[in-house]
Order: structure tokens, then C-alpha cells, then sequence
């Protein structure tokens, strides 16, 4: 059967169902690096591995992680309200720039060239992923590392505890656990979507948090 008879435009199953209405998810609270440390670390090793001066953070929320692992290099940082005066309020000293809401159109304003751009564990909070896609790839970089929610390895590690066995297949049709959430990605539906618009050079899933996948793309 072909593929592409079966799944959506952002390589989920047809029959998968959205949470269109998530919830906004503000991450201005979050002082610590619980979730995506490993992505920040990698990134960390990219920038030292190539050379790299400058990184781009979208959706870098509270800051912590941006300033902890890559506060060595130029960074730049791009969120919205309410975590956007809470970056300025915090670290007046860096670079923070309002992104704008994706469903009303990203702010093109702004620093626009960037040696790496990064965003971890955001695309799953939009309702049309192609907007961030393109929006990364409106600056002038090569190299862009994203990162989301792994479904299966979630459902497969994380909700056997909570989960009988019907309540887990319903979780990887869909809606998300996690209402701030449209949508989750298994590891290949994410690599499959990804491929759309890059190519991919590197993905991982994480070891400590292991329901995190991260992928390092170029330009196709």
C-alpha cells in the first residue's frame, strides 16, 4: 500500500487524531533542565565540534538551559508572552526576541543569520508544523537541530505504569497525553516528516530521557 494514501501531510496516520484546542504551555517557570538537557548538550558539542559562534533558540523558554550548556557563544533567544518579558527581565544582558504566534504569522524581524538554529520540544505545541519548519529555514543557517516527543518509546516506557494495554493504543492514535500537545511523532513518522524538508545528517533518541528524539539537519 502506498504510504502516502495513508498518512497526513506531517507523516501521522491518517485516522490519528490532533488535539486541536492544546493548551498554552508556559515555560517561564521551568528553572532547570528536567526535559531536553541532552539536546543542549549535544548542541553544545556541535557548536564546539565545527567551530560555531552563533546559535538561534526557537521557542528557548525560560532560558535556563539556552544560558547554562551554550552561554559561551553568541546566543539568541525567541519566545513569546509571558516568557518573552521574563527572558529580558531575567537575562537583560542577552538577546531576546519576540517570535510572534505561528497561527498569526511568525515576526520576520530580528537577528536572521545563525552558524546553528535550534528548537527543542516546540513543534508538537503547533497546529501547523510547516510554519515553524519554514520559519527556520527563512534564516540564513545551514544547520538545524529540532527535537520532540518520541511517541512510542513514551507510551512503551513511560505508560506502563499508568496504562492498561487499550488505554496505550489509544494514546499513540491520538490525542496527546500532554494537552499542550497537537500532536507526537514515533521516531521514524518525525524522520519521515523532517525528510520533506531536509536532510537529516544525525538523529538520536535520548538515554536518560528516553522518550526525546532529536534529529541534526541541513539544507537539501
Amino acid at each position: 500500500m502506498d504510504a502516502s494514501n495513508t498518512l497526513d501531510k506531517y507523516c501521522k496516520p491518517i485516522n490519528y487524531k490532533i488535539r486541536p484546542n492544546n493548551t498554552h504551555f508556559d515555560d517561564s517557570k521551568c528553572h532547570n533542565d528536567k526535559w531536553q538537557k541532552e539536546v543542549y548538550v549535544y548542541a553544545s558539542e556541535i557548536m564546539e565540534k565545527k567551530g560555531f559562534n552563533k546559535i538561534i533558540d526557537i521557542g528557548c523558554g525560560s532560558g535556563y538551559k539556552l544560558i547554562k550548556y551554550l552561554g559561551k557563544y553568541e546566543t539568541i533567544g525567541y519566545e513569546t508572552e509571558p516568557c518573552i518579558s521574563f527572558l529580558r527581565k531575567t537575562y537583560p544582558n542577552n538577546k531576546w526576541i519576540n517570535s510572534g504566534e505561528p497561527s498569526t504569522s511568525f515576526n520576520n524581524e530580528g537577528d536572521k543569520q545563525s552558524d546553528l538554529i535550534m528548537s527543542s520540544d516546540v513543534i508538537e505545541h503547533i497546529a501547523d508544523p510547516d510554519e515553524l519548519i519554514n520559519y527556520m529555514k527563512s534564516f540564513s543557517c545551514d544547520y538545524f537541530l529540532i527535537s520532540t516527543p518520541c511517541l512510542e518509546m513514551f507510551v512503551n516506557h513511560h505508560g506502563w505504569a499508568r496504562y492498561g494495554i487499550e488505554q496505550k493504543l489509544e494514546l499513540l492514535d491520538g490525542p496527546p497525553n500532554n494537552t499542550a500537545h497537537v500532536r507526537e511523532w514515533t521516531f521514524d513518522e518525525f524522520k519521515m516528516y523532517l525528510s520533506k524538508h531536509f536532510k537529516i545528517l544525525e538523529s538520536y533518541l535520548g538515554k536518560k530521557q528516553i522518550y526525546c528524539q532529536w534529529h541534526l539537519c541541513t539544507r537539501k
